[in-house]
């Protein structure tokens, strides 16, 4: 996933620099939704330096928490059984603690590049899939389609621990 954080990244200064995005620009003049949220009152630059102040933990042994949710709500981990779809949007909506001020330390939210991507849309008025052919690979790929695909291969449910990479 963290490759899409750099093509993200490529793709906003692309938009910044053509004036379709204006980083210093509050994330719910584009996205309301996530008004009355940790989100509330970060800006896209917050969003890309990774500054955005949302309380989250980015743990990924973790077996329960927010992680598991944003997970199961990007369908990177299976639901238990019984359980009940999840979407992004409503995973947003309850993301409600801050860890620190908009703009404060540095920490390592992968919500805020999903979100990115949400405000990129509502920018652009394009899907962000289509966004990074259009602005970053048109050119090298000489009129042939281009778009971005996600692996063929599932997400493993649990990241093996560095002692079992070993022992294999």
């Amino acid at each position: 996933m963290s490759v899409s954080k750099s093509l993200l990244g490529l793709v906003a200064g692309v938009l910044a620099a053509s004036g379709e995005l204006e980083p210093d620009r509050k994330v719910t003049d584009l996205v309301p939704e996530v008004g009355g949220t940790a989100y509330e009152g970060a800006t896209i630059r917050h969003l890309l330096d990774m500054r955005s102040g949302v309380a989250f933990d980015e743990d990924y042994l973790a077996t329960s928490g927010a992680i598991i949710a944003y997970r199961k709500a990007t369908n990177w981990v299976p639901l238990d059984p019984g359980e009940a779809p999840s979407d992004l949007r409503s995973f947003y909506r309850a993301m409600t603690e801050r860890d620190g001020p908009h703009g404060g330390r540095f920490h390592y939210v992968s919500p805020n590049t999903d979100l990115l991507g949400w405000v990129v849309e509502r920018a652009t008025g394009r899907r962000y899939a289509n966004a990074p052919a259009a602005r970053c690979c048109a050119r090298s790929t000489k009129g042939r389609a281009t778009s971005l695909a996600r692996s063929p291969r599932p997400m493993p449910t649990r990241p093996r621990a560095i002692s079992e990479k070993r022992s294999r």
